[in-house]
C-alpha cells in the first residue's frame, strides 16, 4: 500500500496546479460492468458506497500522512539546486504544496472513488468497508507500511535467489555442452 500512497502523494506534490475533477464528470465516467456491479446496482450507489470505504480505509489521512512524510525530502531536493534560496522562499514553497495538496485531496478522492466503483459493487464495498472499520482493519492500515517493507525484503532475497540458482543451471548445462559436444549426423 505504501507505493501506491507514495506514488499518488508524490504524483500529488509534483503537479501542482491541476485543478480537482467535478464528481458529476466523475460520476458519469463510472460504467456498470455486468461482472463486478450489476445493473440494478445504480451508478450513484456504487459511488456512495466508494466514498464510504475510502473514508473506512482512512484513504485521505493516508494520503496527507505520505506526502507530509515526502515533503521534507522534496524540499531538500529543491534546496539542493536552488543552494541560495532564502527560508522565506522555502516557506513559500512548503506553504504552497501543502495548501494545493489540501485543496486537491477531494477531487484525488472522487478519482479514487470513481475508480473503486468500477470495479466493486456497492454490497461489496460495504463489505470491505465494515472489514476497514474492525479492529483487524485498522492493524492492517496500521502495519501496511512496515509490512511492505519486509514483503519488498523477501521477494528480492527470493528472485535473488531464483537468479543464481538459474546462473548456476546455465552454467553447468553450458559446461556439459561444450565439455561432451553432441556428433551430428
Amino acid at each position: 500500500m505504501k507505493g501506491l500512497f507514495g506514488a499518488a502523494s508524490l504524483g500529488l506534490a509534483l503537479t501542482l496546479g491541476m485543478g480537482t475533477p467535478v464528481a458529476s464528470a466523475a460520476t458519469a465516467a463510472v460504467p456498470a460492468s455486468p461482472a463486478t456491479a450489476p445493473a440494478a446496482d445504480s451508478v450513484d450507489n456504487r459511488l456512495s458506497a466508494a466514498k464510504d470505504l475510502l473514508v473506512a480505509m482512512q484513504a485521505k489521512e493516508m494520503f496527507k500522512s505520505q506526502f507530509e512524510a515526502s515533503l521534507p525530502k522534496q524540499m531538500a531536493s529543491i534546496q539542493k539546486e536552488y543552494p541560495d534560496m532564502s527560508k522565506e522562499t522555502r516557506d513559500l514553497i512548503e506553504r504552497a504544496f501543502r495548501e494545493e495538496t489540501d485543496r486537491s485531496l477531494d477531487g484525488l478522492m472522487i478519482d479514487i472513488a470513481t475508480l473503486y466503483a468500477k470495479r466493486f459493487s456497492a454490497d461489496e464495498m460495504k463489505v470491505i468497508a465494515n472489514f476497514h472499520r474492525t479492529k483487524a482493519g485498522a492493524k492492517l492500515r496500521g502495519e501496511s507500511e512496515a509490512l511492505q517493507k519486509e514483503l519488498s525484503g523477501v521477494a528480492n532475497t527470493w528472485s535473488l535467489e531464483v537468479v543464481r540458482k538459474i546462473s548456476k543451471r546455465l552454467q553447468e548445462q553450458l559446461r556439459e555442452q561444450y565439455q561432451n559436444p553432441k556428433v551430428s549426423s
